[in-house]
């Protein structure tokens, strides 16, 4: 079974989890950089706020792939650290 998921057999032995992976991944770096991008204080604590209602919607329709995606990138170190923006 370890070899399924490893990284060199995991597109051919176990192609819906590297893809679920990989989206996975993909929801928290496109998270990420829609914050970090944003230069301006007070639209980037906008965005904050838009995405932690995004998260209340997924919870309910009970999404939680998407909404622990979402949170992975919000604890990311890049995000995380964001002081100012958390406070606004």
């Amino acid at each position: 079974m370890r070899e399924a998921f490893s990284p060199k057999n995991m597109d051919k032995r176990a192609p819906n989890i590297a893809a679920l992976i990989h989206r996975f991944n993909k929801i928290g770096k496109w998270i990420a950089k829609l914050i970090v991008d944003e230069p301006d204080l007070e639209k980037r604590a906008d965005i904050l706020m838009n995405i932690i209602e995004i998260m209340q919607e997924l919870a309910e329709a009970r999404n939680f792939s998407t909404l622990v995606a979402i949170f992975s990138a919000l604890t990311s170190s890049s995000i995380y650290r964001l002081n100012d923006t958390w406070q606004v």
